[in-house]
């Protein structure tokens, strides 16, 4: 059975499923990660990601300078 290991030192499996729960009605895209040691769950980790739809692809500064160049004949 795996134990959660809270700061202090108690053990509560309520801590860390709450934990895990709320973290996880929070996020719309990304992981949660739970790390344990010893059958001992030290550490929960929370990646959040954020997508931009229905954007268009932004333009290289580089390319506009290049065809800026090519149009004044340099």
């Amino acid at each position: 059975m795996l134990r959660f290991m809270n700061g202090t030192g108690v053990e509560r499996v309520d801590d860390w499923l709450n934990l895990v729960a709320k973290q996880a009605a929070s996020l719309r895209f990304g992981t949660i990660q739970i790390v344990v040691h010893d059958s001992k769950i030290v550490q929960v980790e929370r990646t959040e990601k954020f997508r931009f739809e229905n954007q268009r692809p932004a333009e290289h500064p580089i390319s506009k300078r290049d065809e800026a160049h090519q149009v004044s004949g340099g």
